[in-house]
């Protein structure tokens, strides 16, 4: 049944834990779904979860927990992301750029471990009505996410924007010693002028945006993608 998990933790008398932008989110969960499962294989049916005025409708299963092969399927009728990020505060740009220096020694020091992803069998798929992120309102989005033998494709991503749409496809293969993308993208009809008026508050632009593009790329530190980078675009 549907619950408050911010009254729970007011009831036992202990902080939230999570500090969200709208402190009124996280207020309602309710969750129904029916579980199988034993040692080799997990199943989710019939699985509806409440989150505040969003209804998330699943389904997934899991098995050979060692490699692991999973099937999901999510439908979700509206959310706004930007409820759930935590609030910012004085200095978030001083401590974004600490981050990103020591995001850059790191990878200059460690090299990421495509063991896992070489192993991973994976097909999901997840469709959303409406999506607001970073103030930019989407509908109807599409994504489809295969996994097998260290190819992943996200074929097709779709969605659209102020009366626009956009189409994308990702190919990412590391089963070499680098890993290799590939990322097309065409995009239609976007009206410019709202979508800068929402992202960026500011009217500075107006008119129909169109642009596609192919591109590929190797490697995963900023320094070799911009070495391999390779394709070609236009942009209206």
């Amino acid at each position: 049944e549907s619950f408050s998990p911010r009254k729970l933790f007011d009831g036992i008398g202990q902080p939230f834990p999570v500090k969200t932008a709208d402190p009124k989110a996280l207020d309602k969960v309710s969750l129904k779904v029916r579980i199988d499962g034993n040692a080799k294989a997990l199943s989710l049916s019939k699985g509806v979860l409440g989150l505040d005025d969003s209804n998330l409708t699943f389904l997934a299963d899991a098995k050979a927990f060692d490699k692991p092969d999973i099937r999901f399927d999510m439908t979700l009728d509206k959310i706004d992301l930007d409820r759930y990020l935590p609030p910012k505060q004085e200095g978030d740009s001083q401590q974004n750029a600490e981050l990103k220096s020591t995001a850059k020694k790191s990878d200059q020091q460690k090299k990421t471990d495509y063991g896992p992803l070489r192993k991973l069998v994976l097909d999901g798929k997840i469709k959303v009505g409406s999506l607001t992120a970073a103030k930019v309102k989407i509908q109807d989005f599409v994504a489809h996410i295969t996994a097998k033998n260290g190819v992943i494709d996200l074929d097709p991503l779709s969605l659209n924007l102020y009366q626009g749409s956009v189409a994308s496809k990702v190919h990412l293969d590391v089963t070499g010693k680098d890993p290799r993308t590939q990322i097309t993208l065409d995009s239609k009809g976007i009206q410019a002028g709202p979508l800068l008026k929402d992202a960026l508050e500011k009217e500075i632009i107006e008119g129909s945006l169109s642009a596609n593009m192919t591109l590929g790329m190797v490697g995963e530190s900023p320094d070799r993608v911009k070495k391999s980078l390779s394709g070609k675009g236009e942009l209206k």
